[in-house]
C-alpha cells in the first residue's frame, strides 16, 4: 500500500488528503517577472513595426532571438543557443532563414572546425544600426512617459539587477551579503 507521503503533492491533493494551493491571480498579474516580460513584449512589438516601417518587411520577432545573441565579430550557434535559451536546432533554424535573406552568414568556426561561426553580413549591420536608431526612439518615448529622471532610474535599477546576478537570475552576494559593485562583479560568484 503507498502511503500518502510517498505520493506527490499534486497527487495528494487531487486526493484529498491536502488542501489545494490557490494561486493569487493578483500576484500572477504583477510579479516581477511578468512584468518584465510584458514590458519587454512590448518594448520588442515597437521594434519589429519599427525595422518594418523602415524597410525590413521580412523582420520577425523570431530574427531576434539570433541577432541580440549575436556579436559583432561572431558567435557560435551553439552560445547563441545558451544565450537565447533555446536548442542549436532551432537556433540553427532561424540561422538558416537570416542567412537566406542576406543578414548573416555562417562559416566554420577557424578555432574548432566542428562548430559553426555566425557572422553578420553588411546588411545585417545595416539592419542592427536601424534597430538601434528604433531602441532611441523608444527611448524617447518612455522617457517622455515616465520623465527624464524616473526613465534613467528605471535604467539605472535595471543594469544593477543585471550585474548583481548571474546568468540563470541568481544574485552574486558579495562576502558582506550584499549586491557588489561593478568592480566586485568579476571575482563574485553565485551559490545556490
Amino acid at each position: 500500500m503507498t502511503s500518502a507521503r510517498s505520493l506527490s503533492p499534486d497527487t495528494r491533493a487531487a486526493a484529498g488528503s491536502e488542501p489545494r494551493p490557490s494561486p493569487d491571480p493578483v500576484l500572477r498579474q504583477t510579479n516581477v517577472g511578468r512584468l518584465l516580460i510584458r514590458t519587454f513584449d512590448r518594448f520588442e512589438e515597437r521594434v519589429v513595426r519599427g525595422l518594418q516601417a523602415r524597410g525590413y518587411a521580412d523582420f520577425r520577432p523570431s530574427d531576434g532571438g539570433v541577432l541580440r545573441n549575436l556579436d559583432l565579430d561572431g558567435t557560435r550557434v551553439s552560445e547563441i543557443a545558451r544565450r537565447a535559451h533555446m536548442t542549436p536546432q532551432g537556433i540553427g533554424q532561424i540561422v538558416h532563414d537570416l542567412e537566406r535573406r542576406g543578414y548573416v552568414r555562417s562559416r566554420p568556426d577557424p578555432t574548432d572546425g566542428r562548430a559553426k561561426l555566425v557572422l553578420f553580413t553588411a546588411a545585417g549591420r545595416r539592419l542592427i544600426a536601424t534597430g538601434q536608431e528604433v531602441n532611441r526612439q523608444l527611448d524617447e518615448e518612455w522617457s517622455a512617459l515616465l520623465g527624464s529622471e524616473r526613465f534613467s532610474a528605471l535604467r539605472q535599477v535595471l543594469s544593477e539587477l543585471i550585474a548583481g546576478t548571474d546568468e540563470h537570475g541568481c544574485p552574486l552576494l558579495s562576502p558582506e551579503g550584499r549586491i557588489p559593485t561593478h568592480a566586485e562583479i568579476g571575482s563574485a560568484s553565485c551559490r545556490e
